[in-house]
């Protein structure tokens, strides 16, 4: 298991032309973050037709979809803070877009650890394993 999923630093670049290195999740970070992707999975269960992806995204579902950014929203500058080289408040004072766009390339690098090595761990073991 020493290979390295993400071994090379990622740097997003804001629209101000800010460099930001995405960090791979710390040890330390691991649990909230675990805790906080179980709470949204668990969230976006709840309200239906979440789980369509970007089809959910319409006009339609606007209720929805405030819901959900008001019950995680004030959880999120601190995430994103952990994962990448901005204190808190610079998280929180970035521009709309930049703020998703960097949330989504904090998930893309650091996916793959939480699909292939934490989320296999808590998965019951066959006998024949």
């Amino acid at each position: 298991m020493s290979e390295q999923l993400n071994p090379a630093p990622t740097v997003f670049v804001l629209s101000d032309g800010t460099e930001c290195v995405i960090y791979k999740t710390k040890a330390r970070h691991i649990p909230a973050t675990a805790e906080l992707i179980a709470r949204i999975i668990t969230g976006l269960a709840e309200v239906p037709g979440a789980t369509l992806g970007f089809e959910f995204l319409d006009r339609d579902n606007v209720g929805q979809l405030l819901q959900l950014i008001a019950k995680f929203a004030r959880d999120l500058p601190e995430h994103v803070a952990n994962h990448c080289s901005l204190s808190v408040e610079e998280v929180m004072d970035l521009d709309g877009d930049d703020y998703l766009l960097l949330i989504l390339k904090i998930i893309e690098v650091n996916k793959r650890f939480f699909s292939e090595r934490l989320g296999p761990a808590f998965l019951p073991q066959t006998a024949s394993e």
